[in-house]
């Protein structure tokens, strides 16, 4: 299938979704009231339980620009690679079934790319709607934030979401999503893009809207401990480790993370190899020596 033609879109969202049936049809609509003409939605239900496919269907199954497609639970990832193999648009974006994009995300995050062509990938500002705490108008305004521009601000705390993010299909598809990471499987591709010798930059127009829920980690396809996610960051930290110059760090931060999450669940025995990494990495570390210590006593 080509990327481009006489009929093609210009860009192709992939939209996983799992038992998030009314927030779904919130993310489809905000694709639908894009300024761009031209693009498809790809809807991808990684074998949803409740009434998905009757509401989008229901809804949407006379607009030819949305596309439902079924498959079998298989997480976050593989849903994502199925979109990326049905994709038919020059440019591609990933949508979370609960985010939704400002009618602009299309026409601008398009224009970037098409006026820098040394760019694979841009990332866009955009705002924080949460429940149960304060929002977040502008998350390139939060203070220190920076997006993952290069393999070394991967390393260190820079992040970046899904919704905030478009790339050229082509190249999306040269790296693919693994399930190997099923739960960082956003952040395991941005590894596997900077890699591939990947170029991203940074478009300063807000054009996106991510929802945090209290309790989970933004959709049931990744509802769990918080615990599975810092296993996968350490697992990801090692993998790519090699990568970057000063290793250690990424290392160190990602154990202690693990352990001081262990530790507030009451674990400090499985905490313990992770305090020893975490110390042996910053042998000056007086918080991470006492907790070591606490942990030989905790049976």
């Amino acid at each position: 299938m080509t990327e481009s033609g006489p009929e093609a879109p210009r860009v192709s969202v992939i939209v996983p979704t799992y038992n998030r049936a009314a927030m779904v049809c919130d993310a489809i609509e905000s694709v639908l009231a894009q300024t761009a003409e031209t693009f498809e939605v790809l809807v991808i239900d990684d074998g949803s339980t409740d009434d998905t496919a009757a509401r989008v269907e229901g809804r949407f199954g006379s607009d030819p620009r949305v596309r439902y497609v079924r498959k079998d639970n298989g997480g976050t990832a593989t849903a994502r690679q199925l979109g990326l193999e049905l994709a038919r648009g020059t440019y591609l974006a990933l949508l979370d079934d609960d985010d939704r994009y400002l009618p602009r995300f299309f026409e601008s995050q398009s224009a970037f790319l098409d006026e820098h062509d040394d760019v694979d990938l841009v990332f866009c500002d955009a705002r924080l709607d949460a429940e149960t705490r304060e929002s977040i108008p502008s998350i390139f305004g939060l203070a220190g934030y920076q997006p993952p521009l290069s393999a070394e601000t991967l390393a260190g705390r820079s992040w970046a979401l899904p919704v905030m993010m478009m790339l050229r299909t082509g190249v999306a598809r040269k790296i693919g999503f693994e399930s190997d990471f099923p739960w960082n499987e956003d952040r395991d591709f941005l590894w596997r893009f900077y890699a591939a010798g990947g170029r991203a930059a940074k478009n300063p127009d807000n054009l996106s809207v991510y929802r945090w829920h209290e309790g989970d980690l933004g959709t049931p396809m990744k509802s769990r401990s918080g615990l599975e996610y810092l296993r996968g960051h350490l697992a990801l930290a090692q993998r790519y480790a090699p990568m970057v110059k000063n290793p250690k760090h990424m290392l160190r931060r990602a154990h202690q993370n693990l352990a001081l999450a262990l530790i507030d669940e009451g674990l400090s025995r499985e905490a313990r190899p992770h305090l020893w990494q975490w110390w042996r990495r910053k042998p000056d570390s007086v918080r991470a020596l006492r907790l070591l210590v606490r942990s030989l006593f905790a049976g």
